[in-house]
Order: structure tokens, then sequence, then C-alpha cells
């Protein structure tokens, strides 16, 4: 018992070094703020529950008080348990919860059943014989009367009542009909919390879903391999769509406009912040260029990008990796501009039935020359949409496993960029350098062995470029 006092009091002090969370959701780690926000809320009450039980005699009213005080700490479990809950959002955590709720309203119900109940180790109601009370506990050692307890406890809220434990005086027969009433919601719960776990347990939605799906492409005559294909796609979809499923757009218009554009900055400034264009802007211009990114989720094997379309938007890997298959006739380009595509095509159109080849296995060599690149997170291809290019992709974009694009179609650039007069100097100066010849879109192009340039370097360059193209004009 002690040990159980000195344990209390070590949860008060804990309690003045523990961070909160403020109204706006922020991490507060300030000992005063924390302390006076403690001493607003819990401390009272832990004050009263932290009560040494050695200092009042074993059974007596006192005692049972200091007792009582004790449970006064079991609403704290609430906010704790749905911290947790937001901290780790995952479904599996909710037969823990109905779980942990269930054992501990029985675990307070059997207490309380024991303050209010006759005490059998000293206390003999009138009227009640020796008989009585050893069919009621078979010893008089905690665990014994525990047991007990609890057993009638769960036996009441079941409504099972056997009969054999019943209540000895009026305040016992009081708490016995509130735990009657208490118990539809108590097996309400426990039926809620089974449901929940045999429907996980046995769900077969996913697999009905990919029967139907691989009875359809039987029908159809599907070949084996892509039926395969398929239903380990499907299979994954489905199964993950919880934990790795895109954002919602109506859960993202609830938001305030000022709030979209910090959640899309937050969340894709480290990956378009890597772009030389964007590398160094204000971070409003950023922000916006965030929010005007639509974010794409694509699953293992999807096709992203075809050789032969024409490129219009621009497109970063925010999360997961793509596969770019190169063509055998650019095995290092990931575009090109229609002037190479009609002087290499030469009018005969070997290059778009190479093209078509490519896009029709894009998991095998056919039309390709083998070389493949991985993009991983952080990088990006169709910059050349945005400086007026009209390009056309030379190579296939496959998704290697679960992934996340942002794409940036290039009206929403030119809508952002107009409304910031120095980023559209600045874009119209790289333009300029790039009709001139003295900056190419390599330079803002994506590759993976490669350093990327700091803003100083890149603004060195396009100002040697500026006094490059002034020189020329005077």
């Amino acid at each position: 018992m002690h040990a159980a006092d000195t344990l209390w009091l070590v949860f008060i002090l804990i309690g003045f070094r523990s961070a909160i969370y403020d109204k706006k959701g922020s991490v507060v780690v300030d000992a005063w703020q924390i302390a006076a926000h403690y001493a607003r809320t819990w401390l009272f009450l832990d004050l009263l529950s932290a009560w040494p039980a050695f200092l009042a005699p074993e059974g007596t009213a006192a005692y049972s008080a200091c007792m009582l005080l004790k449970l006064s700490r079991t609403p704290r479990l609430a906010p704790l348990i749905s911290l947790f809950q937001k901290e780790y959002q995952t479904h599996y955590l909710t037969p823990m919860k109905w779980g942990l709720l269930i054992l501990l309203l029985s675990h307070s119900m059997a207490c309380f059943w024991r303050l209010v109940q006759c005490d059998v180790e000293s206390r003999i109601v009138h009227g009640i014989s020796q008989h009585s009370l050893d069919l009621y506990c078979e010893g008089s050692d905690w665990w014994h009367l525990y047991v007990s307890d609890m057993y009638w406890m769960i036996m009441t809220l079941s409504t099972v009542g056997y009969g054999d434990i019943y209540p000895y005086n009026t305040l016992a027969r009081m708490f016995a009909i509130f735990v009657m009433f208490l118990g539809p919601i108590f097996f309400g719960s426990v039926v809620a919390g089974l449901t929940h776990v045999m429907n996980k347990l046995f769900d077969e939605t996913v697999e009905s879903a990919v029967a139907t799906m691989s009875q359809f492409m039987r029908r159809h005559r599907v070949p084996l391999g892509l039926q395969r294909r398929v239903e380990r796609s499907l299979r994954q979809a489905l199964r993950s769509e919880v934990t790795s499923s895109p954002l919602d757009p109506e859960l993202f218009a609830r938001l305030s406009p000022v709030l979209q554009r910090t959640f899309s900055f937050a969340i894709l400034n480290g990956t378009i912040g890597r772009f030389p264009l964007f590398r160094g802007a204000i971070h409003s211009f950023v922000a916006e260029i965030a929010q005007a990114h639509m974010l794409v989720h694509c699953s293992a094997d999807d096709l992203v990008g075809e050789a032969g379309q024409l490129v219009e938007d621009m497109v970063f890997v925010v999360n997961g990796k793509l596969v770019a298959c190169f063509s055998a006739t650019w095995p290092d380009r990931l575009d090109v501009s229609i002037e190479e595509l009609a002087q290499v095509g030469d009018g005969t159109g070997r290059l778009m039935t190479q093209f078509i080849g490519v896009a029709a296995a894009p998991t095998t060599t056919n039309g390709l020359t083998g070389k493949r690149r991985i993009m991983s997170r952080g990088a990006w291809f169709g910059e050349s949409c945005l400086v007026n290019r009209q390009h056309v992709r030379t190579a296939n974009f496959i998704a290697q496993g679960v992934s996340e694009l942002a794409v940036l179609n290039k009206e929403e650039y030119v809508r952002v960029m107009n409304r910031y007069p120095a980023m559209l100097k600045r874009h119209a100066r790289f333009v300029d350098g790039i009709g001139q010849g003295t900056i190419s879109l390599a330079d803002i192009s994506w590759t993976p062995a490669r350093v990327q340039p700091s803003w100083r370097q890149q603004r060195s360059t396009w100002a040697r470029a500026t006094r490059q193209q002034r020189s020329t004009v005077y």
C-alpha cells in the first residue's frame, strides 16, 4: 500500500512536466504554462486521490472514502485514450479501445461494489449466517475478494443473475439498481466491439471484388499474366485504401483558404521547393503554387505517363517511386520538342509505331533499350511545359508500388505567376535565356546523381545570361 501511495505522488510530479496541447493544437513545453494548466484542471483531483490510505484505519468510513477518492482519477483516462487514438490513427486500435473501456468500467464498478457491500472479512450483517458468508467468498485474501466482486459485476451487467451473491444492505441494493440500468449500455458496448472485430476477421469485401474482376477478365479472355497483375494491384489498393488513400477533395474544401494554402505548402514544400524555378522564391508564391497542384494516387504498375503524349503538366513525385523506361531513339531524354520528333520520324510513322509498342507493354522490353531510371521522392518531369515549349514524352513512367504524385497544370502555373510581378519577370528572363541559347532546359531538369545547384549559383547563371543578352542587343 505504501508503494501505491508513493506512485500516486509520483504521478502528480509527472503532471507538472508533461507537455500539453494548446487551443490551436500546438505542443506546449513551457514549464510555467504546463504548471498553470495542470493547476486549473486535474491537480485538485490528483491531490485527493493521492491521499495516503494508511492514514485512515482500515474498515472505517474514512478508509472507504479514501478508496473512493482514488477512483476520481478514472476520468483522466478518457482524454488519454482520445489522444492515443489521434496520434496513432488506425482501425486496429478500435478493439483494444473497446476492451480497455470495458475492463476499466468493470473494475471501477467492482471497486464501488466492494465499498458499498458489507465486508465479509470483519462484519456479519444481522440475519446472515456464517454459511452464507462462506458461499460468498472462498477466502479472505484480496485475490478471492476481487474475483468475487468482478464475478458479481459481470453477472449483473450481462443480466445473467445467478443469485449466489446479492446485496446485504440498502446502500448495496441502491448500487445494484444503478448497475442494472447500466447493463444495456455495457452489453451494447461488448456487442459493438465484438462485431467490429468479427467484421475485420471475416471481411470478404476485398476478395469478393477481386473475384468479380477475375470473372470479368476470364470471360473476355484477358491474358493470364495481366490477370494476375490486375488482381494484385486491386487487392493492394482495396486493402490500403484507408491508410494510404489520397486526400478527399471535399474534406480539403472545408478548410479555410489560408489553411488550404498552409496545408499544401507543408506537404509539398520539401518536393517542389527543390525545383530551380521555385527555389528561393517568396513564401506566398510557393504556397500558392503548392495549392495549385493536384494530388494523384497511383497503385503499383500504373502507367503514369506514356510515350507520345504531349507534355501539358509538370509532375512531382511526393511519395513512392516511378520507373522511367526510355525509348531506343532517345535513351537519355524524357521528352523532346515536336521539331526534333518530326526530324527523327521523317514522316514515315516509324517513331509513333515504336511509341505504341512501348505503351502496349510498359513492363517489358518492347521498344525499349533496357535502360531505366528510378525516380524517387523529390523527382520531377514535364518541366518543359512551364516555359512554353511544345514537347512530347519519349519515355513511359510506371509506378513502382503505391505512389503519390503532385501534378501542376501549365495554365495554373501561369495564373499564379501572373499574380507576382517579380516571379513573372524572373520567368520571362529564363525563357529569353532559352531562346538566346544561354540557358537550356537541362538546367532545370531532374537528374538522380547530380547535386542541385544552389539559388545563388542559379542567380549568377541567369545574371550572366542577362548581361550577354544585353550586350548582344546593344
